[in-house]
């Protein structure tokens, strides 16, 4: 088994795995405002904040300024976070990776940069499609058209089965990596 981890303990939020869209004030945010609440973790993550539930609130919604609405494509959530870093005076670099359908290769590029990434110690946003239809079960049907923050991989070579603990809704999830792949239309994931 070989495990991918921060460096560091993701604890960027006081009593909660990070940010939670649930606390937004706008009803319109706690519906599509799980893309601001990763590009939060990850600032947070990267100063290396550790905030309360309301200083979080406050920086999920400054961020959402920065994102201009619902993000639903990585690039939106790159130019965003560019823009965001730039105001606090810092430049970044990104990488992205996108596969439909549960493709061999682009699947086998998303676990090349989620390890890579996991060992420079960034943590990495992660947008699921929608679900892909005509499944007879659909793996965490809950998380279509979202984003997570991935903050750990384990990789099983003998079996091939990969594992991600990604933080949503300010909990921790264990997630099937290669299953959620395979019953959403896309994945993508975003290093910063």
């Amino acid at each position: 088994m070989a495990r991918y981890k921060l460096r560091r303990q993701f604890d960027v939020s006081e009593n909660s795995y990070g940010g939670n869209q649930m606390w937004h004030s706008k009803p319109r945010l706690v519906k599509t405002g799980c893309g601001p609440v990763a590009l939060t973790n990850i600032f947070a993550y990267h100063l290396g904040l550790k905030l309360t539930q309301a200083e979080m609130t406050r920086l999920q919604e400054e961020i959402t300024e920065h994102l201009h609405g619902p993000v639903v494509m990585p690039l939106q959530f790159i130019l965003g976070a560019k823009k965001l870093f730039k105001v606090y005076g810092f430049a970044i670099a990104t990488e992205t990776r996108t596969c439909f359908l549960h493709r061999r290769e682009s699947y086998a590029n998303i676990l090349a940069l989620i390890r890579h990434s996991i060992t420079l110690d960034r943590p990495v946003a992660l947008l699921t499609g929608p679900n892909r239809l005509f499944r007879q079960t659909v793996y965490m049907p809950e998380f279509k058209n979202h984003w997570v923050l991935i903050t750990d991989l384990d990789s099983d070579p003998r079996t091939g089965g990969n594992h991600v603990g990604v933080s949503s809704w300010g909990e921790h999830f264990r997630v099937d990596l290669d299953q959620l792949a395979g019953s959403k239309m896309f994945i993508s994931v975003v290093s910063l």
